[in-house]
This record gives C-alpha cells, sequence and structure tokens, in this order.
C-alpha cells in the first residue's frame, strides 16, 4: 500500500491512495481528493482498513501512527541506529517496487503535471484514467446476430 500525492509542488494538487501488491501490480486507485489532505485522512477516507489490517501494509513515513510497517524517521540531531537502518532499507526494498508502479501511474501527464484546469474537469479526468487502468476487455468479441 503506498499513498502518492500527484501534482504537489506548493500548487493545486490532488492525492491518490494506491494499493499494489509486492510484485507492483496496482489494485486499487482512491478517489482524488485536494492536494493539501494528510496521508493518513485520506487513507481513512478510503475506507480499506475495514477490509484488511493496517499491520498488513507496507507505506511510507506519511502512515506513522497507523500500525503500518513504515521507515523509521531520524530525530532531529540524532542518526538512525545500526538496526533501524538495516530495517529502513528491508522496507525500501519493497517499497522500490510500489514507487515503479507510482511512475507508471504517471505516464498520463494530467497526473503529472501542473493543470490549470477547473477542479472537476481535473477530477473527471483522473476518475477516466482509474477507469481505464482497470478495464478488462472482453475475452472473445461479441457480435449480435443479425
Amino acid at each position: 500500500m503506498f499513498s502518492q500525492q500527484l501534482n504537489k509542488l506548493h500548487r493545486a494538487g490532488h492525492n491518490l491512495q494506491v494499493l499494489t501488491d509486492q510484485a507492483g501490480e496496482i489494485f486499487y486507485i482512491s478517489e482524488p481528493l485536494p492536494g493539501s489532505t494528510h496521508d493518513i485522512t485520506a487513507i481513512r477516507n478510503t475506507g480499506l482498513f475495514g477490509y484488511m489490517q493496517p499491520w498488513h501494509i507496507t507505506a511510507d513515513k506519511g502512515y506513522v501512527g497507523l500500525g503500518c510497517d513504515t521507515p523509521f524517521k531520524r530525530r532531529p540531531g540524532k542518526p538512525l541506529l545500526g538496526w533501524q537502518k538495516r530495517f529502513n532499507k528491508g522496507i525500501n526494498a519493497i517499497r522500490y517496487v510500489v514507487e515503479r508502479s507510482i511512475a507508471h501511474l504517471k505516464v498520463w501527464r494530467i497526473l503529472s503535471t501542473p493543470c490549470r484546469l477547473p477542479r472537476i474537469t481535473t477530477i473527471r479526468a483522473i476518475n477516466v484514467i482509474r477507469k481505464i487502468m482497470f478495464y478488462q476487455p472482453p475475452a472473445e468479441p461479441y457480435f449480435p446476430s443479425n
């Protein structure tokens, strides 16, 4: 599980919650929320914790305190201990696959560049992309009989 704030460089952006497996296959993309929404608030709005437990989730530092596997943060003026560095390295070895799937999702330019479209138009475009990502064409073509 990973969250990504798309289009957020001190501009109007959106926060999408993305659920992937360890192979990087995207299973879920949440509804877009305003970019100012904190990751913890965004994940709670999705309702995913009704279907899965937080300790089954590997996430980034934005989810500290939820019970997810997250890297340790360095305290101001104090370095991480050796075992914390090794733990972070193990977590990041899992998370890099998720980062690649997020990069694959950002191929859609509206998700990777600042957009000046009206907010409702941007949300509509993001929802179309979400539907395209999960579209499965029929196995066999269907031709209605005459």
